[in-house]
């Protein structure tokens, strides 16, 4: 149990102290997760049981549960066979455009998570972020340059990518933006930046046989 957060927990949910007392981490982030959400849905339970320091370490709670029951493996391979599928369409676009065809219709791909699959692909991203709020997203959208396309020198620098989480733009280590803003990469930059995360352990390279592989304990510090 969180001690700062306990009176507020215990007076939500009606518990008496013998239960309180033996609570584990794990029913302690139902708990937190359910006041949450009934604040969210309009409930004010932050307004009656919380102060707003307890409110803000019970949202803090949430990362640190759901980052610390996983190891880089289990992000890694989450998070690229989540990937997969929507990098292989960017390189199809990019393939087709340098060639001088027509992107074709797909426009959008949705993929609808909880926030256990959220704070996977932040700390997969290595991002900087406290929680992950109701209704979050992260988004990846591949730019291109018009005049960038119909000149001699086109390549795949005329591509970028933008990551944003919850539309705050993200930022990388060795990425120069997205050919529109600072923010993002080129699309080079962005192959480079996925292939340093992307999953290498037991059963690479088939993400779907990796999942039946015995899990590798992850290294000492994580």
């Amino acid at each position: 149990m969180i001690s700062g957060a306990r009176g507020p927990i215990q007076a939500l949910f009606d518990l008496s102290d013998d239960y309180i007392d033996s609570i584990s981490y794990h029913d302690f982030y139902y708990l937190a997760d359910t006041a949450v959400a009934l604040d969210f849905e309009g409930y004010p339970e932050h307004k009656i049981y919380f102060s707003d320091d307890q409110w803000e370490l019970v949202h803090e709670f949430q990362k640190v549960f759901l980052s610390y029951r996983e190891t880089i493996n289990t992000v890694s391979l989450e998070m690229s066979r989540l990937l997969r599928k929507p990098i292989l369409e960017m390189r199809q676009k990019v393939a087709t455009l340098l060639k001088g065809g027509k992107a074709g219709g797909l426009k959008f791909m949705i993929y609808s998570a909880h926030d256990d699959q959220v704070v996977n692909m932040l700390n997969f991203l290595a991002a900087d972020f406290f929680w992950v709020p109701y209704s979050s997203t992260v988004t990846f959208e591949l730019k291109y340059s018009v005049s960038c396309l119909e000149s001699d020198a086109k390549s795949e620098d005329c591509f970028g990518v933008s990551v944003r989480f919850n539309g705050t733009p993200l930022l990388f280590d060795g990425c120069s933006g997205d050919k529109f803003v600072l923010e993002g990469c080129s699309f080079p930059e962005f192959e480079a930046l996925m292939q340093s995360k992307w999953y290498e352990g037991p059963g690479t390279p088939n993400l779907d046989a990796a999942c039946f592989e015995t899990p590798v304990p992850p290294p000492s510090g994580h």
